[in-house]
């Protein structure tokens, strides 16, 4: 998650000047974004495929549940939540970055061809 970061802050931060920009710096712009977005969607996959994991361990947990494993198994599954929430909100601040980046390499890109 913090190489996304990285990688959001360096395709952004030469955005600030766009109207001076080199039109030849866009190419190099474009393959960043697209490694990053690239970098997102795995991060997506990932974060489903460890919510399914989970959802088949509580499964088999509340298959053999007794009152103790009961508590248990509703702490492990109070715990997930508060992750993938926290995830959520990671990843909404880096689409929002990468959205951003993109409206400002589609300027820039606009000014290019002119």
């Amino acid at each position: 998650m913090n190489r996304i970061v990285l990688i959001m802050t360096l395709v952004t931060g030469p955005m600030a000047g766009w109207a001076q920009a080199d039109c030849k710096l866009l190419k190099a712009d474009l393959q960043q974004m697209l490694l990053a977005q690239k970098q997102i969607l795995t991060s997506l996959n990932s974060n489903h495929e460890t919510a399914a994991s989970l959802l088949e361990e509580y499964a088999e947990l509340a298959s053999t549940a007794d009152e103790k494993s009961d508590i248990v198994l509703s702490k492990k599954m109070n715990d997930s939540a508060k992750v993938f929430r926290t995830r959520g909100v990671q990843a909404q601040k880096i689409a929002n970055t990468l959205n951003q980046a993109s409206e400002d390499l589609a300027g820039r890109l606009q000014n290019c061809l002119k």
